[in-house]
């Protein structure tokens, strides 16, 4: 699957994805070609855990949204402000 497919079914962004991927917690793309990736699925629900009960599917939910949220999140501090002349 492609990194937008991916994205789409874990309900993050793209650059979620490539984070989540250089922090160890997705595995490595495959490269078809040097700007062609794709995640086998088989090995990305090993790495995330397969949801087994609705319990779970609320806690993988739970924990997406925190991903998002914390990826979202701006770091540094406040951007200065471009003033209209």
């Amino acid at each position: 699957m492609t990194r937008k497919e991916l994205a789409a079914e874990l309900r993050v962004s793209v650059d979620t994805v490539r984070t989540l991927e250089v922090q160890g917690k997705l595995p490595k793309p495959v490269y078809l070609t040097p700007r062609l990736p794709r995640y086998d699925r088989q090995a990305v629900e090993a790495a995330l855990g397969v949801v087994q009960t609705d319990a779970d599917a609320r806690y993988a939910d739970e924990v997406a949204e925190r991903i998002a949220r914390a990826a979202r999140r701006p770091r540094g501090g406040k951007r200065a402000r471009r003033q209209e002349p």
